[in-house]
């Protein structure tokens, strides 16, 4: 329901009877579902890592002019498949996006920032140990389902939207530095966050609290 309760709250200035109508309709569903999230161990923290989800739907909010944004972030063991998901979130891109592939640029810079936090809050927690200038982190790994923004971060060729190149060289910079391990592509029927940026997707949404219940995720391509 976070997109719905995202694009809800931008209606809130200009709150008509439609919006209360919407919301109702939005807390009766919340209370007909009951939603589990588990935590399980996942073994050791030389065992763990990140896995991130981030998708962007374009032009679907404020009258078609503003861009979603969306991801879920895991802390998974690849040895035992076993995974938590540490958090959530959707989110208005406050910049007016000219194309697909900026609002799916925009959504992965965000997300990374936010996996790599996480990777190093986790990393601090099972240490005990804090070091600023060259803090310890989790591998974290990045999933898109946007293969021309997959393209762009792997290849030597500039982006045609020029205000796009500097987001894109300083995620391959991270690359590089090993903040982040990679930006691998999936499928849309892989892509994990999908249910953030767009209503209607009950099959992705029950994907998605299976896996927070079960500690489970399989993906081909991951």
């Amino acid at each position: 329901m976070a997109f719905e309760v995202n694009k809800l709250s931008s209606e809130i200035p200009t709150a008509t009877v439609k919006t209360l109508r919407k919301m109702n309709t939005l807390i009766l569903k919340a209370k007909e579902n009951k939603q589990v999230i588990k935590f399980t161990k996942l073994g050791d923290i030389s065992d763990l890592r990140v896995k991130l989800f981030t998708d962007a739907s374009y032009r679907n909010q404020d009258d078609q002019i503003k861009s979603t944004e969306g991801r879920i972030v895991l802390i998974e063991n690849p040895f035992t498949g076993k995974v938590n998901v540490a958090s959530w979130k959707t989110r208005k891109i406050p910049r007016v996006c000219r194309s697909v592939k900026s609002a799916e640029t925009r959504s992965l810079e965000d997300g990374i920032d936010d996996a790599v936090h996480t990777a190093r809050i986790v990393r601090e927690i099972y240490s005990g140990s804090i070091n600023l200038k060259n803090p310890a982190q989790l591998p974290v790994y990045t999933f898109t389902d946007s293969k021309s923004l997959w393209e762009n971060v792997h290849n030597t060729k500039q982006c045609e939207e020029k205000l796009l190149r500097n987001t894109i060289a300083s995620i391959k910079e991270m690359i590089e530095l090993r903040m982040i391990e990679s930006v691998d592509w999936v499928s849309t029927d892989e892509q994990l966050a999908d249910c953030m940026t767009k209503s209607g997707l009950r099959k992705k949404s029950d994907w998605l609290l299976k896996v927070a219940s079960t500690n489970r995720v399989r993906l081909k391509s991951a």
